[in-house]
């Protein structure tokens, strides 16, 4: 039986990481069931963009870093893994994109 997560946001009064222990770590979740646990999840990180940066410059990918990062989602969602991120926009978005539209894991 697959255990139903509760949408929300949440504070972890202690959450361990390897040796460190991050007090009221804020998480949020977005999902009500749990990614499968066979596979490998594949972590994309990078600028979320439309925010500001210090010098006042927006961060907009290229047409050819939106095609890198469907190419990367591409190459994730064939391996059979999961492709996950925490941005908005920008080149993790993209490469989300290209996993869902390569048919990789949808959430059921």
């Amino acid at each position: 039986m697959l255990r139903e997560y509760i949408l929300g946001d949440y504070v972890l009064k202690n959450f361990p990481i390897g040796n460190w222990l991050i007090p009221n770590a804020n998480i949020g979740v977005q999902s009500e069931t749990p990614f499968p646990k066979d596979r490998i999840i594949v972590g994309v990180m990078g600028s979320g963009g439309k925010d500001p940066d210090l010098s006042g410059q927006e961060y907009e990918p290229s047409t050819e870093e939106r095609g890198l990062g469907e190419l990367v989602g591409r190459i994730i969602a064939d391996e059979n893994c999961i492709a996950s991120n925490g941005a908005l926009y920008g080149f993790p978005y993209f490469t989300v994109r290209g996993a869902k539209n390569s048919g990789g894991y949808r959430e059921l």
